[in-house]
C-alpha cells in the first residue's frame, strides 16, 4: 500500500455538475478548491462575508452505487466541521469580499471533506455532484464558478494486500467503516423547559453531530440554555443533558478552538456516550431524541457525522 494525492483532470462547474471519481484506492479525504466569481448588479460597492460565499455550494453530495450517500452537505455546513476538525484554522466565516459597483470579484477558497475512508476500489460507481445556488444578495450573483477535487488515497498493489489490511473475523471477509454526513433541519418553538425536539436517526453508528442554531431571522444565534439526550425506551432516561454555554467552553478545550462560532455546538457520542459511538443499527425510530431548552423560536441543523460498518465477502 502507498498513499497517493491526486487532483482530478475533470472539475465541477456550473455547467458540469457532477464528476466520477477513480475507483483504484480507498479515499481517506477530499479536498475541494472552490473558485468562485462574484458579479454586482448594484450602482455601490458590495460587501459580502465568506459565510454568504459558502451559500454558493447549496450542496456537495459523494454518492457510490447510485444510491448511497457518503456525503450530503451544504458548502457552509462543511466549512463549520473545518472550523472544529482543524482547530480553527480554516477559512474564517467573518471574512468580507467586496464586488465592485457593476463590476465583479474572484473569491478562492478550501473546504474539506474528512470524516472517513470511502472503499472506493469495492464500488460498481462513486460520483461527486455539487448544486449550485447562484443568488448571493440581492443584487450579488455567481456568474462563473468551479471546484478542483482532489483525493487523498491509499493505493494497493493487489487483492490480497487490501485484503490483509481490513481483514475481518473469517477468512475471505473484510471489515470496513465508511462515512455518512448529511444535515437534518427542525424548527422549535421558544421552549421554557427541555422539550424533545427530534429524534436521532437509526441504521447506522453515530460518531457526533455538529448542532447549529439559527433564529428567526436565518442567522446563527446562541439561543439556546441548555440540550439534552433522552431514551424513550423501555423507559424515558436523560442520559446527557449540558448546559450549552459550558459545552461551547468544551468545545474550545477538546478541539483547541480559539473561539467558537456564534449559534454552534459539538455533541461528539463518542467522546461523551460509549467508545466507538453510539450504535443504532438495531434501534428502533423514537428509541433517542435531542431535546432543547432555548430563550427563543428558531431552527436546529443538526449535521450528523455517522459511520457505517460492514462486513464484505471478497
Amino acid at each position: 500500500m502507498y498513499k497517493v494525492k491526486e487532483t482530478l483532470d475533470d472539475v465541477l462547474t456550473l455547467q458540469v455538475k457532477s464528476i466520477d471519481l477513480p475507483r483504484n484506492g480507498v479515499i481517506d479525504s477530499i479536498a475541494l478548491l472552490a473558485k468562485i466569481t462574484l458579479s454586482n448588479s448594484g450602482t455601490s460597492d458590495a460587501t459580502v462575508s465568506m459565510e454568504d460565499v459558502l451559500k454558493a455550494i447549496n450542496e456537495i453530495r459523494v454518492v457510490s452505487n447510485g444510491n448511497v450517500v457518503h456525503y450530503a452537505l451544504r458548502g457552509t455546513d462543511i466549512a463549520y466541521l473545518n472550523i472544529y476538525d482543524t482547530h480553527g484554522k480554516a477559512l474564517s466565516l467573518d471574512d468580507t469580499v467586496t464586488v465592485p459597483a457593476g463590476g465583479s470579484k474572484e473569491v478562492k477558497f478550501l473546504i474539506m471533506l474528512d470524516a472517513g475512508q470511502i472503499h472506493a476500489l469495492i464500488k460498481d460507481q462513486l460520483q461527486i455532484r455539487v448544486d449550485w445556488n447562484t443568488s448571493i444578495t440581492s443584487d450579488v450573483s455567481v456568474s462563473d464558478a468551479s471546484i478542483k477535487v482532489t483525493l487523498d488515497k491509499e493505493v494497493y498493489e493487489s487483492a490480497e494486500d487490501y485484503a490483509m489490511t481490513y481483514a475481518g473475523a473469517e477468512y475471505g471477509e473484510i471489515f470496513i467503516e465508511e462515512p455518512k454526513v448529511y444535515a437534518i433541519e427542525k424548527a422549535f418553538n421558544a421552549l421554557g423547559e427541555l422539550t424533545e425536539v427530534f429524534e436521532l436517526p437509526v441504521g447506522s453508528v453515530l460518531k457526533r453531530a455538529l448542532l447549529v442554531f439559527y433564529n428567526d431571522a436565518g442567522e446563527r444565534a446562541d439561543i439556546v440554555d441548555k440540550y439534552a439526550l433522552v431514551r424513550t425506551r423501555p423507559a424515558r432516561i436523560q442520559l446527557y443533558k449540558i448546559d450549552y454555554e459550558t459545552s461551547r467552553e468544551l468545545d474550545k478545550v477538546q478541539y483547541k478552538l480559539p473561539a467558537v462560532p456564534a449559534g454552534m455546538t459539538m455533541f461528539d457520542y463518542d467522546m461523551e456516550i460509549t467508545p466507538g459511538g453510539l450504535d443504532l443499527r438495531e434501534e428502533a425510530s423514537g428509541t433517542f431524541k435531542i431535546a432543547l431548552k432555548t430563550n427563543a423560536a428558531g431552527k436546529i441543523r443538526y449535521i450528523s457525522h455517522e459511520v457505517v460498518p460492514q462486513v464484505i465477502t471478497l
